[in-house]
């Protein structure tokens, strides 16, 4: 029933063109024998939309709409009079890019060292991304009811992520006719608390309170583990 699970039932055209622009660098230094310096970033710049959807009605296909209006992080989203006007049962976002944070990166260091029989390997990464959305990427939104829209102050801040890894290797030992591999390694070294998918969503939002019945999903905390492979 569309009245009942719009998200789940229906789809709807973007009335508002998306674009995305940036660049990407990448760099690779070896600077001394076996140690290897890697790093990469990348900018995006998406532009963020403001869109509408009229009430959602059983048979009756969803349609969107471009929002004229102002918004901030104190005031939300405020449609203008037409809009209201116009579309006075309706849900109106401000909605940025999903999976795209403005800025990210990596940084890697790799070291290897030649034991005779076999070799041990050092790797360590840092990996940063700037503010990103999942699969709801309403940053403000205002609900509008017989023409009376209620603002919601702050609905979305996305998600980011900021993670220190590191693992340790013993390879091509000699094992027979076969060779050994084994590594050591932990992830999220810190045990930073990234949001893996933010969902915001209740009643009654406001800047005091901006997401009380929002659902964060958290990325795996530190965690660690060992490897042995077999190569034959």
């Amino acid at each position: 029933d569309p009245s009942l699970s719009p998200g789940l039932t229906d789809t709807f055209n973007n009335p508002v063109p998306r674009t995305i622009k940036g660049f990407e660098v990448e760099a690779t230094a070896a600077l001394i024998d076996g140690l290897t310096i890697s790093g990469n970033y990348t900018y995006l710049h998406v532009n963020k939309v403001l869109i509408g959807l009229d009430a959602v009605r059983p048979g009756v296909p969803v349609t969107s709409f471009v929002v004229n209006g102002t918004f901030s992080d104190a005031t939300g989203l405020i449609p203008d009079a037409a809009t209201l006007a116009a579309h006075p049962n309706s849900t109106m976002i401000y909605a940025g890019g999903l999976s795209a944070p403005k800025h990210s990166g990596s940084l890697a260091v790799d070291y290897v060292h030649d034991l005779g029989p076999g070799n041990i390997g050092l790797h360590a990464d840092w990996v940063r991304s700037g503010q990103q959305f999942s699969s709801n990427p309403q940053i403000y939104q205002t609900i509008a009811v017989n023409g009376v829209a209620t603002r919601l102050a702050r609905y979305n801040s996305g998600v980011s992520t900021n993670r220190v890894n590191a693992s340790l290797s013993y390879k091509d030992i000699p094992l027979g006719g076969a060779t050994a591999d084994i590594r050591l390694w932990m992830k999220n070294i810190f045990n930073h608390a990234d949001g893996a998918f933010g969902f915001s969503a209740g009643n009654g939002l406001n800047a005091s309170t901006p997401r009380p019945n929002a659902i964060l999903f958290i990325q795996a905390p530190r965690t660690m583990g060992a490897e042995l492979t077999i190569n034959f």
